[in-house]
Order: C-alpha cells, then structure tokens, then sequence
C-alpha cells in the first residue's frame, strides 16, 4: 500500500521494510509555502527557501547562484521539537535520517544546474513527502560541472507502485581510494569504467586489481554504518538479487556482511559475511560470547552462476546469550539452503550491513576484475517478513 506519510513508530520502516536504494523518488516533489511559517535559512540572504509545519533553522547554505559543487547544510530546531526526528533529502533523492551537517558534493561534484535540499521535521504523526518543512534551492553554473571524477545522471527509475515505496539510499560508498558519501552519481576510474554506478534496476558494482584499495583492501561497497544499529534478539530481514558479471573462480571475495560496528575479532570485524569462495557460496560467522572466533557455517551453497541473477533472502535474529534466541536463516532463489542457531554479535557491538563486493585477497586468475549488479536491498524488523521479502526481489 502506498501511502506518503510515514509512521514515527516506524521511521525507517514502511510497513515495518525498507528498500534500501539509491533509485530516485519518482513523482516526489517539494513543498510550497511562507518561508516564515515555521522554518528559517540561516546564514545566506540569497537562496530559495518554503517551508511548512516545525521550526527548522537552515544555516551555512550556498548561495543562489554560485560556482560551487559541493555543499555542507547544517540546522538547528527548537526547543519545542528538540526530540523530534529530521528526515533530509537532495533533490528528488528518498529522504534519510538527517546528519549535522548535511555534506553534499565532496566526493563526486555536484551536476551544474538547480538542486534542491528538503528538510521534513517528524515530530510523531509521520512525514509527508510532498510537504517539506524546509526546502532550500540554489544554482550551480555549468562551468563548475567538469571536475573529476566524472558523474553522470542515474538512469530514471520505473513508476510503478514498487518504485514509489519510501527507499533509503545508500549514503556511503567505499572504493577506490574513496570512503564517503554517495548519492546517486557514477564513479569511475583512472580507464574510464565505473566503479559504482546507478542502474534502473539497481546497481552495477566494480572494483579492478591496481585499484587504490580503501582499508587495506580492493572493494566496491555500499555501507550504512550509522543508519542501521542491529538490536539483540530482534528480528531483520534483508532481500537481494546478484549477478556476476566479471568474475574468475580464483579466490575469494565478500558480497554481503553484516559488520560490527567496533572491530574487536572473529571472522576480522564481520559478524556475518557471504563469500563466493572459488566458485561456490559460504557463509562464515562469529561464535562466542566474549572471546570471538570465526566459524564456517555453510561450505556450498551452490554455484557462482555468472550472468544470471540469485535471488538471496537473510533472516537474522542477532544475539550473544540464550535469552536472545540467535538465529539465522537463508534462501537462494526461494529455497531454504540454511538455518543455524547461534549467531552471534558482540555484546560490546551493534551491526550494520555491508553490500557489495569486498575482496581482500589478491588472487585474480584471468580476470582482473570482479563486478557486480546488485537489486536494491529490502531490509525489514519483524517476526515473519518471508513474503515481503520475497515480493521486494521477485521480478529478478
């Protein structure tokens, strides 16, 4: 069911799931109204600003027109709505929970032409998408747009019903030489293939050998470290499709893990990871309440099928101790092909998940990349979210 306002109770969830996408919003716009009906920009006299509902304080906002492709937005709210959620977005982007600052461009310039940043403040009775509480837009010159690394316009998304569903982007990318913020745009390397990129129905993930590596290691990685905090003994829910499309069975690469926030051992910072281990899937977690060890829980899980997509659905209950009831299950193109109790995540540590391709060894064989596409990623809490799950992935 579609519905624009989204629930306090489930901030990052629409019907207790989350597509987690870079795709555009389609057919969101922003909101109108007095400037000072409730919201203020602070720090510039230039820009175009509307706002509607809460106070909201914008400030260090970029000029109208200016040359600069990049942007660092802070606010500020008041007294009156300071346990309030602020929920930020750029331009047609889905909305996230807000950082303070809101850092734009510093990666990937910022394309020459309008933007525009909507701040939506959720003070319980939800947000609605096509009422901001602030909007703020201003105008990049076009001579300000060829900077490297190159970017280029995601490719607009479908409009059904599917697409229209609240989405989270990834908002941090690793690659390359290059843990940041990403925000849609395309990032290529130094031979002019991309390393990340956008696509209608999700994403192509790259990384080459003689990449600059990011954490000691090669990778191209979406990671919501800061978004997502695992809790003990609840249920959650991911969804995903992925296809090999560059790929050599030598060696080993990682493709979906959740991380522990702190570090402190096991399988070297996963609580639980998916490998393609020389042209089969394992799966690999850790085990131990205090002093953590990393166990091979699953040593096949069939084939690395090159050029056609594997649908993958994680059921996860996280836990260290009984009362939690640690679980962990897993289904491969809609077959059950895992449960282990068990699972354990540090009590020192919350878990976030990790998607892409993460590889560390330096074994290629006859091909000197490894890419990726990958379907946006369902995530959802919740007892029994199977069918959601399956739903989120099954036109792949």
């Amino acid at each position: 069911m579609l519905e624009s306002a989204i629930s306090k109770r489930s901030a990052l969830f629409l019907g207790s799931s989350v597509l987690l996408s870079g795709a555009l919003l389609a057919g969101c716009g922003g909101g109108s109204g007095d400037p000072g009906a409730g919201a203020t920009a602070a720090g510039s006299s230039t820009g175009s600003t509307s706002s509607t509902g809460a106070a909201i304080v914008l400030d260090n906002l970029p000029q109208k027109q200016t040359t600069s492709v990049s942007a660092s937005i802070g606010y500020e709210v008041t007294a009156a709505n300071a346990s309030a959620t602020v929920y930020c977005r750029l331009d047609n982007y889905a909305p996230i929970v807000c950082p303070n600052s809101f850092d734009l461009g510093r990666s990937t310039p910022l394309a020459a032409g309008d933007h525009v940043v909507d701040y939506y403040v959720d003070t319980g009775s939800g947000i609605d998408l096509s009422t901001p509480t602030a909007s703020y837009t201003w105008t990049i010159a076009a001579a300000a747009a060829t900077i490297t690394p190159t970017t280029s316009t995601p490719t607009t998304p479908s409009t059904s019903a599917a697409a229209l569903l609240a989405k989270l982007a990834p908002m941090n990318w690793e690659g390359n030489g290059y843990d940041g913020s990403w925000s849609g745009q395309t990032m290529t390397g130094s031979d002019g293939l991309a390393r990340v990129q956008a696509l209608s129905d999700g994403y192509l993930m790259r990384t080459v050998n003689g990449d600059t590596k990011v954490w000691s290691s090669n990778r191209s990685e979406f990671s919501w470290s800061g978004q997502q905090n695992l809790q003990k003994g609840v249920d959650y829910w991911y969804a995903f499709a992925v296809k090999p499309v560059e790929y050599d069975p030598t060696g080993r690469q990682i493709f979906f893990q959740l991380q522990m926030a702190n570090n402190i051992g096991g399988c070297g910072g996963p609580t639980l990871e998916f490998q393609m281990a020389n042209g089969v899937v394992v799966v690999n977690k850790n085990v131990g309440a205090t002093t953590l060890t990393c166990s091979n829980v699953a040593s096949n899980l069939g084939a690395v099928t090159v050029g056609q997509w594997s649908k993958w659905v994680v059921h996860v209950r996280p836990g260290y101790q009984a009362d939690q009831n640690p679980l962990l299950e897993v289904w491969r193109d809609g077959v059950k092909v895992l449960t282990h109790a068990d699972i354990t995540s540090s009590p020192n540590s919350n878990d976030y998940a990790k998607i892409g391709i993460y590889k560390w060894d330096n074994t290629w064989g006859s091909v000197n990349s490894r890419a990726m596409n990958y379907s946006p990623v369902y995530f959802g809490q919740g007892v029994d979210l199977k069918a959601n799950a399956d739903a989120s992935i099954a036109a792949y």
